[in-house]
């Protein structure tokens, strides 16, 4: 009993000492973003709102138009945030790191930051169904065609197709990291819905 009241004392000491570490270090960066926080390579920490927004302005200014690599095997396709539309949202994601709750987040961890974005979902869209063009093979249901002497049986035709849902996600995880990697695309199947019996 004595020993496991003492490992608990210890614990709870240590638990102290970090919670108090980083209460100290919240008020020492009261009005600047936490230490050692950088989106991509761009180090914001211990900046003031206006220094991280000008930074942060300028670096977005310049990524917006650098061509984003999406491949495909020896097919690719080179776009830039500019033209598809998307726009980096500055001031929310000033408001994330300079938020009270997630500075502590950010003090605890050191972690990397991410812009905020805001996409066009129509430009996307547009942009995708261009890729898909080359990409994509469609599925076809099961069907019934009939000729003049008789009824020809088609079977159904598993399809393939880009995933957008993910080709969005690496657009955001990419762009919100200031990042210049290339974005590979993910196929998925496209199943028929009407099947042979």
């Amino acid at each position: 009993e004595r020993m496991g009241a003492m490992e608990a004392a210890r614990a709870f000491a240590v638990l102290l000492a970090a919670t108090i570490g980083a209460l100290g270090l919240e008020l020492a960066y009261a009005d600047k973003v936490p230490p050692r926080v950088k989106i991509g390579t761009l180090a914001l920490g211990g900046m003031s709102r206006e220094q991280a927004k000008q930074a942060l302005q300028q670096t977005v200014a310049g990524y917006r138009d650098d061509p984003i690599a999406v491949s495909l095997g020896e097919d690719s396709w080179s776009v830039t945030a500019s033209d598809l539309n998307i726009q980096f949202l500055i001031d929310p994601t000033l408001d994330d790191l300079f938020g009270s709750g997630s500075r502590i987040a950010y003090i605890a961890r050191g972690s990397r930051a991410a812009v905020q974005l805001e996409f066009d979902q129509t430009k996307l869209d547009e942009y995708f169904s261009r890729i898909a063009k080359v990409t994509d093979d469609p599925s076809a249901d099961a069907s019934l065609k009939i000729t003049d002497t008789e009824v020809v049986e088609l079977p159904e035709k598993i399809g393939r197709g880009i995933d957008r849902e993910l080709l969005k996600q690496a657009f955001a995880n990419r762009l919100g990291a200031l990042a210049t990697v290339p974005i590979t695309l993910t196929i998925k199947t496209l199943d028929p819905t009407v099947y042979r019996d």
